[in-house]
């Protein structure tokens, strides 16, 4: 009886092939460095054939996860392993967190190979989702050659705002105001013309910014002109900064200059020719209601009058 049992154990060794792990001969790189579910990754293994640095060509080749969960998607670029020892997949989870992939490779001997664990990771908050726009609801001069300038944007999801300004000449320096709200105010010199943008940025650092608008200067004998900025916007991701804000103020009303006296005979002379034109309207009106008499007369009187014309 054991000699049987023996045989079939020598049986079962010679004819199964065996699965290693360990994953020497397994490399992967991925790309790129961080996606949302849903997004996928770019998987690349490299496979030897043996220690000696030689590749494993026409390898046949399966990537899996290690715990398959609802929404995985493994694309294949093919079922082998090309010239250069290696072939794509695009990696695809529902998940949020790190997920385990592997590969299964079947080497020239028809032994069957496992590679080391390989993390991946969906973060849920990658960056930011959605675009800003930012608008200049209006400014005012405080005294001298200072004035407030109120800014407005959208909503980003779970995000706070930074608020950048800069003299048409210069670059970007530092964020002049924080905030979770969705206005802001500034004060900055009543010339030159100023660029402004905002930054909406998540916990983890990564922000996404909105395009550019022109602040221009403010005299004081002129009424400010609120400026709207365009809809394009740049997406482009940056880490946030790491200075502390300046703090702000919050939103005013455009303040307007006290008219002068030309503007106030200006404005009665409009008056007293939109009073005119009022009494225009009514004499035209007067008129139109009289010829309708008129005429409703002479319709009667040709129903009396047949041969009257």
């Amino acid at each position: 009886m054991n000699k049987i049992l023996g045989f079939f154990l020598l049986v079962s060794l010679i004819f199964v092939s065996p699965v290693f792990a360990g994953g020497g001969l397994i490399s992967f790189e991925s790309s790129p460095a961080l996606v949302r579910p849903g997004e996928q990754y770019v998987v690349r293994p490299k496979v030897y054939s043996d220690n000696n640095g030689n590749l494993c060509k026409s390898c046949p080749i399966i990537i899996k996860f290690e715990n398959t969960q609802t929404g995985d998607v493994i694309n294949q670029s093919d079922s082998k392993t090309d010239e250069n020892g290696t072939m794509y997949a695009k990696v695809i989870s529902q998940q949020s967190g790190e997920r385990i992939i592997y590969a299964e490779v079947t080497m020239p001997g028809g032994t069957s190979y496992q590679s080391s664990r390989y993390v991946l990771y969906y973060e849920a908050k990658a960056e930011p989702i959605g675009s800003i726009v930012v608008r200049v609801d209006g400014q005012r001069i405080l005294g001298g050659d200072v004035r407030q300038v109120s800014l407005s944007w959208n909503s980003i999801p779970e995000a706070y705002y930074l608020v950048f300004v800069r003299p048409v000449n210069n670059s970007y320096g530092a964020a002049l105001a924080q905030t979770n709200n969705l206005n802001a105010t500034v004060t900055i010199n009543t010339s030159p013309n100023y660029y402004v943008k905002v930054s909406a940025c998540n916990s983890y650092g990564r922000c996404i910014e909105s395009s550019e608008v022109l602040v221009p200067e403010l005299k004081a004998a002129t009424t400010p002109v609120p400026v709207v900025s365009s809809n394009t916007y740049n997406t482009k991701v940056t880490t946030s900064e790491t200075t502390k804000a300046k703090s702000f103020t919050s939103p005013i009303q455009v303040v307007a200059p006290t008219a002068s006296s030309s503007d106030k005979k200006v404005e009665e002379l409009n008056t007293k020719i939109d009073n005119l034109q009022g009494q225009l309207e009514e004499s035209k009106m007067k008129q139109n209601a009289l010829e309708s008499k008129i005429n409703e007369l002479v319709s009667w009187i040709k129903s009396l009058f047949p041969f009257f014309k």
